[in-house]
């Protein structure tokens, strides 16, 4: 080989290596790029969003008008606002069973914002939006208002200015942090409502002790074994203070008396009630109120001795009842807040007996618990008919169960 064919041979191969690092030049910041956006995709499927970010973040410094890596950038922010809404919808729901509703509120409020997709925590924003009766501000108002007061707040993750890519560079230093503006105050507290006070029916066993002095020369004490059923309904009227409720208990079975003693009662009230709420901030919710009620009592004796001289009675009567957590007022443990009294009390102005028509109170007192939409009672109901020169009694004690809604 003479010196002419080496030249050409080192010509040519010289012209390959200049050749094979244009094409390197050209093709190895593209191969890496989308090394490092797939690798930054790896982490995000992984669930580890820092890194994900950080590899995306340096690949923008090169590159911001990486579009792949801007719209993976923002789908990472848009799962990290839904996975925050969820937490948040969770703790939510926490404080609403502990009754915590502003706690609550402002948990949603701040879920519903990051996440207006998220039907759960839109639903149960509404709720207490309504129970709280926030004044004159829709959904869609309230989202209006946060997405500007989080504009103000928050920097948009999504978009890299010019000044930052310099400052990555080092071209120039980055421009020193603003104050961020304090967030808006949330809105006035309003008068806090308890969930499920809306309606309430129950039922449950009754052990009666009915008692007589018609007769002397009887015994006239006899043990009963009957049910009581009860339920309210409040309208949304004058802040769910007024509504109706019925209740009814009876005797089904006679478990001791005189032989000659065979009956079952029957007594029910039809009630127009008022309710109003005292200390609920501070003590445990005190309701109060007043009934308006129209009363039938019924016996059916099957024996023709008239040891009981009441069988048909009715008309309307007047009456007040109550229900506070009494416990929890005294002893502020949590668990409390779920224990409490109720009680009522009813005086009835009776006809059905000609001059001589009865007057009768009846007046009970009960304790429950609360289990999420559940209460369970047990109490003591005191049911007194008299007149000039007879007096009967039904002394019952109950053990209820219901469902509040």
């Amino acid at each position: 080989m003479g010196i002419r064919g080496i030249q050409a041979q080192l010509t040519t191969a010289i012209g390959f290596l200049l050749l094979t690092c244009a094409v390197t030049a050209v093709f190895l910041p593209l191969f890496a790029g989308a090394q490092t956006l797939e690798s930054a995709r790896d982490s995000y499927e992984r669930g580890d969003y820092t890194a994900a970010e950080e590899e995306l973040k340096a690949l923008l410094a090169e590159n911001g008008e990486n579009n792949e890596a801007l719209a993976l950038l923002r789908e990472i922010e848009l799962q990290r606002r839904k996975e925050e809404a969820a937490s948040l919808t969770e703790r939510a729901l926490i404080e609403i069973n502990s009754r915590n509703f502003r706690e609550a509120y402002a948990l949603l409020e701040r879920a519903v914002v990051l996440d207006p997709e998220n039907s759960r925590a839109r639903e149960l924003y509404l709720s207490i939006h309504e129970v709280l009766q926030v004044e004159g501000e829709t959904l869609d108002q309230m989202l209006e208002r946060r997405e500007e007061e989080l504009s103000m707040v928050e920097e948009p993750v999504t978009e890299i200015s010019s000044e930052e890519e310099r400052a990555v560079s080092g071209e120039v230093s980055p421009k020193e942090e603003e104050p961020v503006p304090e967030e808006a105050a949330p809105p006035p507290e309003p008068k806090v409502e308890q969930r499920y006070d809306r309606a309430l029916v129950r039922g449950g066993g009754v052990f009666s002790f009915a008692r007589s002095d018609n007769l002397d020369y009887i015994d006239s004490n006899a043990g009963l074994l009957g049910l009581r059923v009860d339920g309210r309904y409040y309208f949304d009227v004058l802040q769910r203070g007024l509504g109706l409720s019925f209740d009814y208990t009876g005797s089904v079975l006679k478990l001791s008396g005189e032989d000659l003693i065979s009956f079952g009662s029957h007594r029910m009230n039809f009630s127009a009630r008022y309710r109003l709420y005292l200390f609920e901030r501070d003590y445990g919710r005190l309701t109060l109120g007043a009934r308006l009620n129209y009363h039938l009592f019924v016996l059916n004796n099957r024996e023709p001795l008239g040891v009981y001289n009441f069988v048909r009675v009715y008309g309307p009567s007047l009456g007040l009842f109550f229900e506070d957590p009494v416990l929890y007022r005294f002893w502020k443990r949590e668990f409390l807040k779920q224990f409490g009294f109720e009680g009522d009390f009813n005086y009835l102005v009776l006809v059905g007996k000609g001059k001589q028509a009865p007057r009768a109170s009846e007046w009970s007192l009960s304790a429950y618990y609360d289990l999420k939409r559940y209460r369970f009672s047990l109490g003591y109901r005191r049911y007194a008919l008299r007149n000039d020169a007879v007096r009967e009694s039904y002394n019952d004690i109950e053990l209820t169960a219901g469902y509040r809604f």
